[in-house]
């Protein structure tokens, strides 16, 4: 037998994907790691897919919506290995609201420590990641909607601390990149926690406490 399927789980991970999709078309801002000289709305869905579908329908989610972004947009920065970022995005807050958060911390931990071991001149760029972190751990000390404010928080450095690893790894990126791209990283990594923040709010109205089950 066949691992089961949760029908609205799945169905709503298409819905997220299309978002998705139609998102990734929409360029609010410009960057210089991990795009094509602009970041598009999409950085918004991975949060909310990845809290109110949990970290397996979440990432699948993205990852098919990455995959329908690619088929329209082939040149993508990263090509084929585009759909992590989102993925990962989304695997961090649904494992935030599984009381998983100490993984998204560890690894953003990681994440930081690397930096500061190869680049130790930019040990700052460390900063809101260090952040995202404590926050990822403290997601269950807090009550109300402060709550989502931090999950988006951490789940949107998690995403954004994947891609700068694809850029540093892959793409030969140097330090003189990660200086210039601080500013923006901290323009688009704000916008995306917010509008994300926003949105599970205005779901949460609209819907009610059950479509958060």
């Amino acid at each position: 037998m066949g691992l089961p399927i949760d029908v609205r789980k799945f169905s709503n991970s298409i819905a997220f994907s299309s978002l998705y999709v139609i998102f990734s078309f929409i360029p609010i801002g410009t960057t210089l790691v991990g795009g094509q000289g602009y970041f598009s709305l999409s950085l918004i869905i991975p949060p909310v897919a990845g809290y109110l579908l949990g970290p397996i329908y979440g990432p699948f989610s993205m990852l098919i919506g990455a995959l329908a972004y690619l088929f329209f947009n082939p040149t993508s920065f990263f090509g084929i290995l585009t759909p992590i970022i989102p993925m990962a995005g989304a695997l961090a807050s649904g494992l935030n609201r599984r009381r998983l958060s100490y993984i998204v911390s560890l690894y953003l931990l990681l994440f930081s420590a690397f930096i500061t071991l190869y680049y130790n001149e930019v040990w700052w760029f460390m900063i809101p990641h260090v952040f995202a972190s404590v926050s990822s751990l403290l997601y269950y000390l807090v009550r109300g909607r402060f709550r989502l404010l931090l999950n988006t928080f951490s789940s949107t450095f998690f995403q954004q601390a994947t891609g700068t690893m694809l850029a540093l790894l892959l793409l030969n990126t140097n330090v003189s990149l990660l200086i210039v791209s601080f500013p923006f990283m901290i323009y688009e990594r704000t916008v995306s926690t917010l509008v994300s923040f926003l949105l599970l709010i205005a779901l949460e109205k609209y819907f009610g406490q059950e479509f958060f089950a």
